[in-house]
């Protein structure tokens, strides 16, 4: 008897069984001393595995059309069908049209509530664009929840190909958020240089409070037909119009060789809003926008993302509304062409950019907000994509809600040339004493009100003072009593050089959006036989005094030294 060497066949979740659902099958396993090549003792073993029975697996002489019972390879088997079986009969060639072969095939899962199999090693070519509306799930109280399903898989992003030449590939048309959409495992290729987008999915519903949301899934490569960093391109990748819950974790958006291309965009037509939108691992490279946060978006996680972009990499438009939650961490980004890296154009509320690596082009900003409303940016390096980088900033902020607050401490910024810059608008911004950067660029710029710069640290040598870059210069204008404006903690103010009788004092006053009525500020004259002290502090200013100490008239422009130190009521 000729024996093969000892095998061990086990049955639970074998890997060519494809399906929608997933999960041991049950069967149990085999365990042979031996396998002859005697066919009655190969038959014994096939009986055991339940291969051959027609209660079994049945995976001999499988037919979609027999009824299989639960916990078989059978029952998985009519679980899904692949758009090369009769009577769709994709091709597969790349040449041949098998539009009519998807859009039959999808109509029949879905009708049929089956997954959709497209086999690997293939092209399949759509010429139009494939429209499906979704059937309507049954919508109740919590015990009759139900759903209805669009799944379609391939054997992976490298080996499963869906072409499109000169048009997108799907649009899904629902009516409720209980619609669920699972596209994983192959890739969609564009044939034109933009125009058009790959998948766009219409809810026309949004959801409401209390209501059971269904989970979508879109795991797939999307790119030019010609390769990556080419000509070819999507328009957008994708689309999602009034829909929530879509897992887009570990799929790739890619662009063209020049700025081109939008990855993903989430909107309300309704402007109303949808929710929870997962990016974990995603790439986005080679495009002109990765991450379109339209209207209504809220609660958008993007984590551990890679960006190579020609362009912005995340961006809220202006005229949004009714966003809510934006995070942004642990991921990397590198600029090839110039971009703001992420541009937030509108209020969003709980945006949080936090241990990122995020390179900042020349003559941009990394982090860019027209209005803050409740932010966080923490524990980030910033570091220039040129050398020398001529960056504007790193972070910029314009305005902010009011009541809201940021916070932007723990950051390392590296030669740009400013590592923040608060503008007019802003206030409430709290940069604190743990943010760090290269010599020879300023850290912050604050020209706002109510901000808090806190750069306190202690020095080797044991002494308290503010960083380099924590302050600025001013001059005064006209005379020793003109007020000036300048809105550091710290910093010097040159007084003019009009003549000051001996013993006498001039009085200025000092606008400071640092400085609160609680605060202790210091002033020293730097030059000069002067004397100078701080007297009514209030919110958002001082006043100087500074006195002649000799019984001479001196005309001296002198440098006045202040420092703000936090104060508390009692």
């Amino acid at each position: 008897m000729a024996v093969s060497p000892s095998v061990r066949i086990n049955v639970s979740g074998a890997r060519g069984v494809r399906g929608a659902a997933s999960g041991p099958l049950g069967l149990g396993s085999v365990d042979a001393e031996a396998i002859t090549n005697d066919p009655s003792e190969q038959g014994a073993i096939l009986d055991k595995l339940g291969l051959t029975s027609p209660a079994g697996a049945g995976m001999v002489g499988f037919s979609h059309a027999s009824d299989y019972p639960a916990g078989t390879l059978g029952r998985k088997g009519r679980d899904y069908i692949s758009v090369k079986d009769a009577p769709f009969n994709a091709v597969g060639d790349g040449d041949t049209d098998d539009t009519a072969a998807f859009a039959a095939a999808i109509n029949f899962c879905l009708a049929n509530k089956k997954a959709l199999y497209i086999p690997g090693g293939n092209k399949y070519r759509i010429a139009s664009r494939i429209t499906v509306t979704m059937p309507n799930p049954a919508v109740g109280p919590m015990a009759t929840w139900a759903f209805s399903r669009l799944t379609i898989f391939g054997d992976g992003m490298d080996n499963t190909e869906v072409f499109c030449p000169s048009n997108g590939f799907l649009r899904v048309v629902g009516s409720s958020q209980q619609h669920s959409v699972d596209l994983t495992g192959f890739s969609v290729t564009a044939g034109t240089a933009g125009g058009n987008t790959a998948i766009e999915m219409d809810c026309g519903a949004y959801p409401f409070f209390g209501e059971w949301t269904a989970k979508s899934v879109i795991r797939l490569h999307f790119r030019g037909s010609d390769g990556i960093n080419n000509v070819f391109f999507w328009g957008t990748a994708v689309e999602a119009i009034d829909w929530s819950n879509i897992d887009f974790s570990h799929s790739m958006f890619d662009g063209a060789s020049t700025p081109a291309g939008t990855g993903v965009i989430t909107r309300s037509n309704a402007g109303e809003f949808v929710c929870v939108f997962d990016f974990t691992a995603v790439h986005f490279r080679f495009l002109a926008l990765g991450y379109r946060y339209g209207t209504g978006s809220q609660s958008a996680n993007l984590n551990a993302c890679f960006f190579a972009m020609n362009n912005t990499d995340v961006y809220a438009p202006e005229g949004g509304v009714n966003h809510q939650g934006l995070s942004i961490t642990n991921s990397d980004c590198f600029k090839f062409a110039p971009g703001d890296g992420v541009y937030i154009a509108c209020s969003v509320p709980n945006f949080v950019f936090s241990g990122n690596r995020w390179a900042v082009h020349a003559g941009y900003r990394g982090v860019a907000m027209d209005i803050v409303n409740q932010a966080s940016i923490i524990g980030n390096q910033f570091f220039p994509d040129t050398d020398p980088n001529t960056a504007v900033s790193a972070i910029d902020i314009d305005g902010t809600v009011s009541g809201s607050h940021c916070l932007i401490d723990d950051n390392n910024f590296a030669s740009t040339t400013f590592g923040a810059r608060l503008k007019s608008g802003s206030s409430n911004v709290r940069f604190g004493p743990g943010n760090v950067y290269t010599e020879g660029m300023t850290l912050v710029e604050d020209a706002g009100a109510g901000n808090r710069i806190g750069a306190l640290l202690a020095s080797p040598a044991a002494k308290i003072g503010y960083v380099a870059g924590a302050g600025a210069t001013v001059t005064q204008a006209t005379s020793k009593t003109t007020g000036v404006t300048i809105n550091t903690p710290v910093g010097q103010i040159i007084t003019h050089d009009a003549a000051l009788p001996g013993g006498s004092a001039a009085r200025f006053t000092v606008t400071n959006s640092a400085v609160k009525a609680t605060d202790i500020v210091t002033v020293l004259a730097q030059n000069g036989d002067y004397e100078a002290k701080a007297f009514d502090i209030a919110d958002g200013s001082f006043r100087i005094a500074l006195k002649n100490d000799t019984g001479a008239s001196l005309s001296n422009a002198v440098t006045l030294n202040f420092a703000i130190v936090s104060g508390a009521a009692a």
